[in-house]
């Protein structure tokens, strides 16, 4: 058995397909996704092209969802269904499909929600999700959640769908989607972030508000030497993001304006401390707009208290055994002391 998180089905039990090689989302799983997505809805259409137990999609239905789609090609799948649908007096549009053969028999509607959770095994999310984008099966504030394994690397572009975040839980990874293009302002973060400070956080704060979605890009600077691994670096930038849905953070190399054209984004962010940045960041940014003047640098003036901060500086005082807590995120401190100290 499986519960429903919240809503007016709230706690209530349903089935599950046990032996069967299935692999539920599971509760806490689905609790994440919805308080990121909703966590309640208006009406609206979602489509589960994958149902399983149709756990996403009843899940969806006690938060205010009105029309379901859910498919599986397997019939004790479908049995489970309907035995759920009966239990919650739930109303619903199944069908026993392929993926293929639905998505053909959907492709002139549209959905608020989409969830796909194939088979590991499968890899087919990029060729469902060009479909979804050639035939505009997405409202255009819609949701694209995908689940994979923690391994898998989805596109971050697909169509004219673009990722907008991912998280980890445990051996799963679900990933989200929306629509890009002209209709969603994008801006990039450049930097080495070795660590990242609360300069840094304030600015993705602040820039968060005012974009779409927030690339927070680790770029890879053969002058520095840095004293943190990407993957480090990252990790410690997502969990201080955390809580901010429309920030992503990915590692790249090359052109700053390279990767802003591949990510649809059209400007690049840039924090200034103090006169002798601007000169700098100056020079940086008649660069870029020379090698391509479609992108545009803001500047974010850092806030006084954040005036004297760089990563350098927060450094210096952990190998001396000064105190970090104006410098660094509290929840990153411990692990950027540990490795300083070593």
């Amino acid at each position: 058995m499986i519960k429903i998180i919240s809503g007016k089905h709230g706690s209530r039990l349903i089935q599950t397909l046990d032996g069967e090689n299935t692999r539920p989302t599971s509760n806490k799983i689905r609790g994440a996704i919805f308080s990121k997505i909703g966590p309640y809805f208006e009406g609206g259409s979602s489509l589960d092209l994958f149902a399983g137990s149709g756990a996403f999609s009843f899940e969806a239905l006690s938060r205010g969802i009105t029309n379901a789609y859910l498919v599986d090609n397997n019939i004790k799948a479908i049995n489970i269904i309907q035995t759920n649908a009966k239990l919650l007096d739930e109303n619903i549009n199944l069908y026993k499909l392929n993926y293929k053969n639905a998505l053909n028999q959907f492709k002139n509607l549209k959905f608020d929600l989409i969830f796909l959770d194939p088979p590991y095994k499968m890899k087919v999310i990029d060729d469902i999700i060009n479909f979804i984008s050639a035939n505009n099966m997405l409202d255009e504030d819609g949701y694209i959640i995908v689940e994979t394994s923690k391994d898998y690397e989805l596109k971050d572009s697909i169509g004219k769908i673009v990722k907008v975040k991912e998280s980890i839980y445990g051996i799963a990874k679900i990933n989200y989607f929306k629509w890009g293009g002209k209709n969603m302002r994008t801006a990039i973060y450049p930097g080495t972030f070795d660590p990242i400070t609360y300069g840094h956080l304030d600015i993705i704060k602040r820039a968060s508000k005012n974009f779409d979605l927030i690339i927070v890009a680790i770029m890879e600077n053969i002058r520095k030497v840095p004293t943190f691994s990407s993957n480090e670096r990252k990790e410690m930038i997502e969990q201080c993001t955390l809580g901010l849905e429309n920030v992503k953070v990915v590692v790249s190399s090359g052109l700053t304006v390279d990767f802003a054209k591949k990510n649809n984004a059209d400007v690049i962010i840039r924090g200034i401390r103090a006169v002798a940045d601007y000169e700098y960041e100056l020079q940086q940014a008649t660069t870029n707009m020379l090698l391509d003047d479609s992108i545009e640098t803001i500047f974010y003036v850092s806030r006084p208290k954040y005036s004297f901060l760089s990563s350098s500086v927060a450094k210096e005082v952990a190998i001396n055994g000064g105190d970090l807590s104006k410098f660094i995120p509290e929840i990153i401190r411990e692990r950027v002391i540990k490795k300083l100290n070593n």
